[in-house]
């Protein structure tokens, strides 16, 4: 009798190698390693910002937020309805306001000189135990600081990596996403995970768009389960031509 966890490893392991070798073929353009370098804390404030609002947005409030207070400590002093005013571009200005000031008290309490360094000494799942005990921190905000300002083996799943990894046909009721991308992070060396992470997510959010993916120049449509579906409803559709 085959042993049908060992076959469900196999094909985890199989996708896994898959999608690294798919990463080589969406290399960015110009520098692959280009980042904003920022602290945990600044990370953690950034993606406060950034949650249900775009990146862009989210890089505009945080900018005006740096120039209006000269350290975080003085965020968690200030009226919040300041806060709420400085941060209004980002929306949800009096959630968001109230969300920082909370995240930036515990934070500030936990480590007083603001810059988290006693985590480098962490393990993993300890840091991602403490993130995730923040307010508005959950597992993805998590392992996004974790990976941007800690540089850990870690792979966040994204919404824009759970849309191009299903349409590849990578992440399917057999695998789910968490299982392909923690498959994935044991596999690449140490340095890796934010480059391949990059390129996955770029490739996702500028070619394998939500509504209209650019299908045409996907480096990956020769490979994509969703393309081959789309261009089998296009030959269904396609009107007949009259005989004779």
């Amino acid at each position: 009798m085959i042993d049908a966890r060992s076959n469900h490893d196999e094909v985890l392991a199989q996708r896994a190698r898959a999608l690294v070798a798919l990463a080589e073929r969406c290399a960015l353009d110009g520098d692959e390693s280009a980042g904003v370098a920022a602290t945990a804390l600044d990370q953690l404030i950034f993606l406060t910002l950034a949650n249900r609002t775009s990146a862009a947005t989210a890089r505009f409030a945080y900018a005006l937020l740096r120039a209006r207070y000269a350290t975080w400590r003085e965020v968690v002093t200030a009226p919040r309805d300041d806060v709420a005013e400085v941060i209004r571009p980002a929306g949800l200005a009096q959630q968001r306001a109230g969300l920082l000031q909370g995240l930036l008290a515990r934070v500030l309490a936990d480590f007083p000189d603001e810059s988290l360094a006693a985590l480098r000494a962490w393990d993993d799942q300890a840091v991602a135990a403490y993130f995730t005990t923040l307010p508005g921190i959950g597992p993805l905000r998590a392992h996004q600081v974790m990976l941007y300002a800690l540089d850990r083996p870690v792979f966040p799943g994204t919404w824009a990596l759970r849309r191009l990894l299903t349409r590849l046909g990578i992440v399917d009721r057999a695998v789910s996403l968490d299982r392909v991308l923690d498959a994935v992070a044991s596999l690449l060396e140490p340095g890796q995970h934010r480059l391949v992470h990059d390129r996955l997510s770029a490739h996702a959010r500028d070619v394998c768009a939500p509504r209209h993916p650019r299908c045409r120049r996907c480096r990956l449509a020769d490979l994509c389960a969703h393309d081959r579906r789309i261009q089998r409803l296009r030959g269904l559709t396609a009107p007949r031509l009259a005989k004779g």
